[in-house]
């Protein structure tokens, strides 16, 4: 009886967890692709500067290196009209930086990186380099498979049979890295 509850507790966990991927629900239409199912600290900061992001027109990027990705942009502040902002998407032995005050403080995409998405579609956040997007701040939280367990008949639950990638629930994941 203990061991039946026990599974049925795993299954209802897993089933919570999978309700949080992009598959299993629905983003807003204005929502990047590049930040569906990636942590919330990460969807709310960026969310919050893509409006700032779209106040900066293309004229306002200059390509300084547009095969290593090193970018410079205007500031849109009138304090700092003059000031240009450079920004490097890194490579495999760099992490990706920009000189202002909101990267500095973060290390989370500023609207320069994602104005620079916008207007250079070569340059997107998939360019980031790959030890940058396995960084636990900016991950995908993780992928769901389909399961080749099934449910225990006596479960009642009609949704998807989906397990977290590698069979460990997310917390734990995160917690060992």
């Amino acid at each position: 009886m203990k061991k039946t509850c026990i599974i049925c507790s795993i299954y209802r966990y897993l089933e919570n967890n999978a309700r949080c991927f992009s598959q299993c629900r629905a983003y807003s239409g204005r929502l990047p692709q590049y930040l569906h199912d990636r942590p919330s600290s990460l969807v709310d900061h960026c969310s919050s500067k893509l409006f700032l992001a779209s106040e900066i027109q293309a004229q306002c990027i200059h390509a300084e290196d547009d095969q290593s990705g090193i970018f410079r942009v205007k500031s849109q502040d009138p304090n700092t009209q003059d000031t240009w902002y450079k920004l490097s998407f890194g490579n495999e032995d760099t992490m990706p930086n920009c000189e202002c005050s909101d990267w500095e403080r973060n290390r989370l995409p500023c609207k320069h990186f994602l104005a620079v998405f916008t207007h250079f579609k070569d340059w997107g956040f998939e360019k980031l380099p790959v030890h940058y997007k396995e960084w636990k701040a900016v991950r995908k939280r993780y992928q769901v498979r389909k399961s080749s367990v099934s449910k225990p008949s006596h479960q009642k639950s009609h949704s998807a049979k989906n397990t977290v990638e590698g069979g460990v629930p997310s917390a734990k994941r995160e917690s060992r890295m």
